[in-house]
């Protein structure tokens, strides 16, 4: 009798979200941007419980700014730096 045994398949999630993120080349996962320790919306200055509860992200220069809602995320990938000024500001 054949004995298959479920061999984890290591691939890595990928998730590509197609944004305004041009990753030249670069393999590093982006940092998620916290204030205080805890994940921020920086255009509305929400606070958001987990990666999960966010709508989703814009990455900008190496770190990734999790949002609270759908507004919020066109605002970031039409102009990440302005999400990105919005967090430096918190």
């Amino acid at each position: 009798g054949e004995t298959s045994t479920g061999t984890p398949e290591a691939a890595p999630k990928t998730d590509e979200t197609s944004g305004a993120s041009s990753a030249t080349g670069a393999t590093q996962q982006p940092t998620a941007f916290r204030h205080n320790g805890d994940l921020y919306c920086p255009i509305m200055k929400q606070k958001i419980r987990s990666e999960a509860d966010a709508v989703g992200y814009v990455d900008y220069e190496g770190t990734r700014y999790y949002m609270c809602c759908e507004s919020c995320l066109t605002m970031a990938k039409n102009d990440p730096k302005m999400a990105a000024d919005a967090a430096a500001k918190l």
